[in-house]
Formats: C-alpha cells, structure tokens, sequence
C-alpha cells in the first residue's frame, strides 16, 4: 500500500532514482525483485543508485556529445547459412555498479570487469542505462574512450530505467493510459539512446 500512495504523488513515466529490498515481501509475481515488478505495474522505472557517490556534481559536468567505438564488422556474405549469437554483459542497468564494481577493480568482487586485461580480445556487448548521459557524462565518456572496436555498449534492461517491459502500467487505475505510457517511455528511451550513441537495447520480461 505504502508504494501505491508513493506512486500516486509522481508523474506517469517517472524515474525513481535509489533501490527497493524485496526481502520479506510476498512475491505477487515471480520475479527477483518483486517490488520492482510492482512499481513497474504503477507505470514507474528505477535506476538502481543506493551505493552511487556524488550523483549531483557528475550530472553538472560538461554533456558533449557521446560516439562509441567503431564497432568491427564480422559479417558474413552467406547469411542464409548462418546464425549469430551475441554475448552481452548484463550489469549496467545498475548505476551503482557502474559507478564502483564495473569501472573500478575492487577486492570484495569476484572478477575484473572492464579493467581486465582479456577486454577487447572478443566482440562484446555491454549494457548501460542511456540515462547516463545526464546522470555521469564523465564516466560514460572513460567508457567510450576506452572502449576496443570490440566493445559495443546498448541500453540496459528495457530502457531508460529497470522495468519488466511487459507489466509497465498493467496497474494503473485507467488502463487506457498504458498505451500512451509505453510509447512515451519508449520514445523517452529512444532521445536518450540517440543521445548515448546506443544503436540496440535488451528488453527485459
């Protein structure tokens, strides 16, 4: 109930900026969070931030505009003979992680992220929220800068924040708002993709 009452004072489409324990909850649908799936079904995404630092003076920093790495073309002419497989490494919807785990090695985690030294050895994908843009032009600049043709970076789960894209708005008390509220966060999402230099996104359901 206390999540409903939240929900009603934000704008259709907000974005929560934090994180929410599921821990002792009853779990009205099987998801891993299903407080998350909650908000999402009151028409609200998250970016997971509990244990980012100084969000407020990375988003003052210059916005320039954002280019990925060329990405190296392994194509193949025989297309009809062939199937791909992408391997992507799923993290970056967290912001928090982003900010600490990801680009700074640290000891308490079990593996090297984009600091190891086997980076750039394979074509990988590496998701992100594109909200980075506004949230940390800094780290998503480092990112790009030190990105091999290698390594491609799309939108994190679903967008331009955490949702399971199949509940977002199925809550909502009229449920003719959800059609507009998916085309305005997709196309939200689509301005920040743009925006990031982002060409794919993962969907999350």
């Amino acid at each position: 109930r206390n999540l409903n009452i939240l929900v009603e004072e934000l704008n259709p489409n907000a974005v929560i900026l934090g994180w929410v324990d599921s821990a002792g909850t009853s779990e009205r649908i099987n998801l891993d969070n299903p407080i998350v799936a909650t908000l999402n079904q009151l028409g609200v995404v998250i970016v997971p931030t509990d244990h980012a630092n100084n969000i407020s003076v990375y988003a003052g920093l210059d916005k320039s505009n954002f280019k990925q790495t060329p990405a190296l073309s392994n194509a193949r002419t025989d297309t009809d003979k062939v199937h791909y497989a992408t391997l992507i490494m799923e993290g970056g919807t967290s912001y928090s992680f982003v900010e600490r785990g990801f680009v700074q090695t640290q000891a308490h985690l079990p593996f090297t992220y984009w600091n190891n030294d086997a980076r750039g050895t394979i074509p990988m994908g590496w998701t992100l929220t594109p909200i980075m843009t506004d949230m940390s032009p800094l780290i998503l600049n480092y990112l790009y800068k030190t990105a091999t043709v290698n390594d491609q970076f799309v939108a994190s789960l679903s967008g331009i924040g955490y949702n399971y894209s199949n509940i977002l708005g199925t809550d909502m008390e009229d449920l003719t708002a959800r059609g507009p509220l998916l085309q305005e966060h997709y196309k939200r999402t689509a301005e920040y993709m743009q925006g990031a230099n982002m060409e794919y996104i993962t969907i999350m359901e």
